[in-house]
């Protein structure tokens, strides 16, 4: 249970949040290829050999951040759309996931029993199209627009015949006194 909790907690800096942000993409085997600079940047990691890599994406998601006397405040990403043949949303949760664990269970109230973080993923990412929840002391708010689009799952497909097809997807955890 300790492994699913970050390495630093409490108030953080972003070199911190890049911390444990790369400490939950190992944990969990995911953005094979990027690590977070301590900038808070998504960073392509050097090859090493004859690596041939094809990008099907626009590449990394631009994260946002609030930062307060040098300690980390909100996080927060975007991702908007539009007339797009196809693209996937797994990326983006995948995402969410990661901020929830690297900054949004830092709060002293997130425990191994109560509010863990398992608890709180189920109530954060179970609500996909539109949720504004405050777990101990952050506020977690998604908000997804939706409008042409056939929804296959992961996937969205324009529908056939629509005159615009436009998605909008916002993310944030922030801290609340």
């Amino acid at each position: 249970q300790i492994q699913q909790f970050p390495p630093n907690r409490g108030d953080i800096t972003l070199a911190e949040f890049a911390e444990n942000y790369n400490y939950f993409c190992k944990y969990l085997d995911v953005n094979e290829g990027w690590y977070m600079d301590e900038n808070g940047q998504l960073v392509e990691k050097p090859s090493h050999g004859n690596v041939i890599t094809i990008d099907v994406d626009d590449g990394p998601m631009d994260f946002k951040y609030e930062i307060e006397d040098g300690y980390l405040t909100g996080v927060s990403i975007s991702h908007e759309v539009e007339n797009e043949k196809v693209f996937t949303m797994n990326e983006e949760e995948e995402e969410k996931i990661l901020i929830i664990l690297a900054f949004g269970c830092t709060d002293e109230d997130v425990g191994p029993f109560i509010n863990n973080p398992r608890s709180i993923l189920d109530r954060v990412i179970g609500n996909y199209y539109s949720s504004n929840i405050c777990i101990g002391n952050c506020s977690y708010v998604s908000n997804v627009e939706q409008e042409g689009y056939e929804d296959y799952g992961s996937m969205l497909m324009p529908k056939e015949g629509a005159e615009k097809a436009h998605y909008k997807m916002e993310f944030s955890v922030t801290k609340v006194s």
